[in-house]
C-alpha cells in the first residue's frame, strides 16, 4: 500500500493496483493494518479517525471511527479479528 497524490493505492503481492482510494484525500496516512483474517483494512491518519474497509469487496468503505485526540499512531486487531 501506498500514497500517491493523497490517495492510496492497494497493491497486490507482484506488484500491480488492486484499489485506489481517495476518501482520505488530503489526509497524511500513518498506519495500516490488515486484520488477522486479511479479510478488513484498518488505515489511521493525522485526521484523527480510523477508517476500515472490506478487503474481499474491493476495499469498500466499512467504518469512519472518529473522536481520538490526536494522531493515530498504531492499530490492533483481536486474535479473531
Amino acid at each position: 500500500m501506498g500514497m500517491i497524490n493523497g490517495s492510496f493505492i492497494v497493491l497486490d503481492s507482484a506488484l500491480k493496483p488492486v484499489t485506489k482510494r481517495s476518501d482520505r484525500r488530503g489526509k497524511a496516512i500513518q498506519c495500516i493494518k490488515f486484520s488477522p483474517d486479511d479479510s478488513v483494512l484498518a488505515v489511521g491518519a493525522h485526521d484523527m479517525q480510523v477508517c476500515t474497509y472490506d478487503v474481499r469487496n474491493a476495499f469498500k468503505p466499512l467504518k469512519r471511527m472518529k473522536g481520538c485526540s490526536s494522531t493515530i499512531e498504531h492499530i490492533d486487531f483481536t486474535a479473531d479479528s
